[in-house]
C-alpha cells in the first residue's frame, strides 16, 4: 500500500518489554526513569488522570440526574392526565388516588393540591375527609397567602364542619382585600347566625344590603334573621318591602316576596307573582315558582303544562326535570315520575347527582325494589352523597314494611347530619312516620317537632306534627296547628273541624259551645267545595245538635253529588241505625251493594 505524502509509520509494538515489577505488596510498582521512582513507602497521584476521572464523574451524576429528573416530569405529567380523565368520568376515587402520587413526586404544585383538596372534599366522605380536606386547603393558603379562590373554598368546608371560627377567620382575610364585598358579608353573617351572635350577623346584613342593593340574598337572608330569629315580624316585613322598592323592575326581587308571602300564607303574595311573570314570563324561575302556586291550587293538569314548557324552554336546566318528577310522586303517580328522571338523566347526564336519587325514590315508591337497588349502587360507586343514599335505604326498608330497622338505620343519619342538611326533614318525617307504626307516640312526636323546627314555614313537617298531637291526645295543640295551617293548606280547616267537633263532644251537653264548630264547617266547604269530608262532619254535628233529619239530607245530598263513594253510603245508614230506623238502614246498604257492589265497608 502506498502511503501519502504526511502520513506518518504507526510505531511498532515493542515485544521484548522487561516483566513490570511488583512492589512488596502485591501492587504494580512504578516504572520510569530513576528520578520518578518514589521512594520505598511512598506513591504519588496523578493528577491529570484523577482530574478526568472527576470530571467524568461529575458528568455522569449530572446526566443520571437529568434523566431521573426527565423520567419524574414524564411520570408526573402522565399522573396529572390520568387525573385529569378521572374528573371528567366523574371517578372521584381515582382522580384522587393519581393526584396523591403526583403530588409525592411534584410536591410543590400548588394548584395541583388545591384540586386534590377539593377533591376529598366533593367526594363527600366523613367528617374526617372533609376535615383532611380543610388541611390539604390551609395548606395552600399557608404557601401563598394570595390564594383567594382557595380561602374561599376552606370557608364553605368550615361552614359545613360547623367550625365558625374558622370560616370567619378566613373571612376576615377575604374582606381585606375586598371590604365592599357583599356576597363574603352575607356568609359572615350566616356564620354569626350560627354561632347565635345575632347582632353581629345583623349588622352584616346590613352592610351587604348597603353594599349591593340590587342583590335580592341581602334582603331575604335579614328578614329572615328578624322573623325567624330575632322575632322582630315587623321588621322582617319592611325588609321585603324596602326590596320591592329598591327593585321594582326586577323579578327576582317579586319572586323573594312572593315567596316570603307564601310562606306565611299571605293571599297577597301572587300580586307578586303576577308581577314576575308580566317582567319575565320565560324566566327559569317564574315557571317553577308558577308551577308550585298552581299545585297549591290544587290545578295539577296547570303544573304538568307549565314543567313540559319549561323543560322545552331549558331542556338542560335539571330543575324541570326534578320538579315534574317531584309532583308525579306526590301525586303517587310513580311511573311517570321515573320515566320522567330518566328523560332528565338523558338530557342532563352531569346532574346525576340531583336526579339519580329521584329515579331511586320513585322507583322505590312504585315498588320495583331490584331497580331502586340498581341505582343505589350506581350512588355508591360514584360516591355521591353517603346521607342521601342511606335515606333511600331506609325508604326500601319502610316500603318493606320493616319498622324497626328503618328506624334505626334513620336514627344513625340523622346523628350524621348537620343542622343546614336539606334531609333533616324527610329523615325526621320518615323517622315519625316508623314509630307511628312502631306504636311509640312520644319518639313520632319528637321527630316531628325536630322536622317543624328545621322548617318551620313547610308545610309537611306542620301536618305531621299536628297529626302526632292528635294521636297522643293533645287536642289543643293540634287544633292551633292545624289553624296555623289553614292559612297555606285550605284543606287544614277540614281537620280544625274534625278536631273542634272532638273536643265539643267531650264535654257535658250543657257546656258544648256548637258555634266554633258551625263557623269553621263553614269555612271548610268554601275552601274545599263539594269536600265529602265536610259533609260527613257537617252531619256528624247536626246530629249531635238534636237536628238528625238536616244531618239525614246533608248524607243524602253528598250521596247524590257523589254516587260512587262508599263513605257517604255507610255514614247514612249508620245514622239511620242510630235513630232506630233499621229496616230504612238495611235498605239504603243494600242500595248501596247493587250499586257498588259488595265491598268490606258496607257489611
Amino acid at each position: 500500500m502506498t502511503r501519502r505524502k504526511n502520513d506518518t509509520p504507526a510505531p511498532a509494538i515493542p515485544t521484548n518489554l522487561p516483566p513490570i515489577p511488583v512492589a512488596g505488596n502485591g501492587e504494580p510498582s512504578p516504572v520510569g526513569p530513576p528520578e520518578a521512582v518514589s521512594p520505598p513507602g511512598r506513591r504519588t497521584l496523578n493528577g491529570r488522570f484523577l482530574a478526568c476521572l472527576l470530571i467524568a464523574a461529575l458528568l455522569l451524576g449530572a446526566g443520571v440526574h437529568l434523566l431521573h429528573a426527565y423520567q419524574v416530569r414524564r411520570n408526573a405529567s402522565a399522573l396529572l392526565t390520568h387525573a385529569n380523565q378521572a374528573e371528567e368520568d366523574g371517578d372521584l376515587d381515582r382522580a384522587i388516588q393519581y393526584l396523591e402520587h403526583y403530588l409525592g413526586l411534584v410536591q410543590e404544585d400548588n394548584d395541583a393540591l388545591a384540586r386534590y383538596g377539593r377533591a376529598l372534599y366533593k367526594r363527600g366522605g366523613s367528617a374526617d375527609e372533609k376535615q383532611r380536606a380543610f388541611l390539604v386547603l390551609e395548606q395552600v393558603v399557608r404557601r401563598k397567602p394570595d390564594r383567594r379562590d382557595v380561602r374561599r373554598d376552606l370557608v364553605d368546608v368550615a361552614m359545613d364542619l360547623e367550625d365558625y371560627p374558622a370560616a370567619l377567620q378566613h373571612l376576615d382575610e377575604l374582606l381585606k382585600a375586598s371590604p365592599s364585598d357583599a356576597e363574603l358579608e352575607r356568609v359572615a353573617a350566616a356564620c354569626e347566625t350560627a354561632a347565635g351572635r345575632l347582632d353581629r350577623a345583623e349588622g352584616w346584613l346590613q352592610q351587604a344590603i348597603r353594599h349591593a342593593p340590587d342583590q335580592v340574598a341581602g334582603y331575604v337572608q335579614l328578614a329572615a334573621l328578624y322573623r325567624n330569629r330575632l322575632q322582630q315580624p315587623d321588621k322582617a316585613d319592611e325588609i321585603m318591602a324596602k326590596l320591592v322598592q329598591a327593585n321594582e323592575r326586577s323579578f327576582q326581587a317579586h319572586l323573594a316576596r312572593w315567596h316570603y308571602q307564601k310562606e306565611l300564607g299571605r293571599a297577597e303574595a301572587e300580586a307578586d307573582l303576577a308581577r314576575a311573570q308580566e317582567l319575565a314570563p320565560d324566566a327559569a324561575d317564574v315557571i317553577l315558582a308558577a308551577a308550585e302556586s298552581a299545585e297549591a291550587r290544587g290545578e295539577v293538569a296547570l303544573v304538568r303544562a307549565g314543567l313540559e314548557r319549561g323543560i322545552g324552554l331549558y331542556p338542560q336546566d335539571y330543575r324541570m326535570y326534578q320538579a315534574l318528577a317531584a309532583l308525579e310522586i306526590r301525586a303517587g303517580q310513580y311511573r311517570e315520575a321515573a320515566a320522567i328522571a330518566e328523560r332528565g338523566l338523558k338530557a342532563v347526564p352531569g346532574q346525576v347527582e340531583e336526579l339519580l336519587p329521584t329515579l331511586a325514590e320513585a322507583l322505590i315508591e312504585q315498588g320495583e325494589l331490584a331497580r331502586a337497588r340498581e341505582q343505589l349502587d350506581q350512588l355508591r360507586k360514584l360516591k355521591i352523597s353517603e346521607a342521601r343514599r342511606d335515606y333511600l335505604e331506609a325508604r326500601v326498608l319502610v316500603h318493606q314494611k320493616e319498622w324497626a330497622a328503618a328506624a334505626a338505620l334513620l336514627e344513625r343519619i340523622r346523628l350524621r347530619l348537620n343542622a343546614r342538611s336539606s334531609l333533616v326533614v324527610p329523615v325526621n318525617l320518615s323517622l315519625a312516620y316508623c314509630y307511628g307504626q312502631l306504636g311509640n307516640p312520644d319518639q313520632q312526636l319528637a321527630a316531628c317537632r325536630r322536622a317543624v323546627a328545621a322548617n318551620p314555614q313547610a308545610v309537611a313537617p306542620r301536618q305531621a306534627l299536628a297529626a302526632a298531637l292528635l294521636t297522643v291526645g293533645r287536642l289543643d295543640e293540634a287544633a292551633e296547628e292545624y289553624r296555623r295551617l289553614s292559612a297555606q293548606v285550605p284543606g287544614a280547616l277540614v281537620a280544625l273541624a274534625g278536631v273542634q267537633l272532638v273536643q265539643t263532644l267531650s264535654l257535658p251537653p250543657a257546656k258544648r259551645r256548637w258555634e266554633p264548630v258551625n263557623r269553621t264547617l263553614d269555612a271548610a266547604a268554601q275552601a274545599v267545595s263539594d269536600s265529602t269530608e265536610v259533609a260527613l262532619l257537617r252531619s256528624e254535628a247536626l246530629a249531635a245538635q238534636g237536628q238528625p233529619e238536616a244531618a239525614r239530607q246533608v248524607l243524602e245530598a253528598a250521596r247524590d253529588r257523589r254516587p260512587g263513594d262508599v263513605e257517604v253510603w255507610a255514614a247514612l245508614a249508620d245514622l239511620l241505625q242510630r235513630q232506630g230506623e233499621l229496616d230504612q238502614a238495611l235498605a239504603v246498604l243494600e242500595q248501596a251493594r247493587q250499586q257498588l257492589g259488595d265491598t268490606a265497608d258496607l257489611r
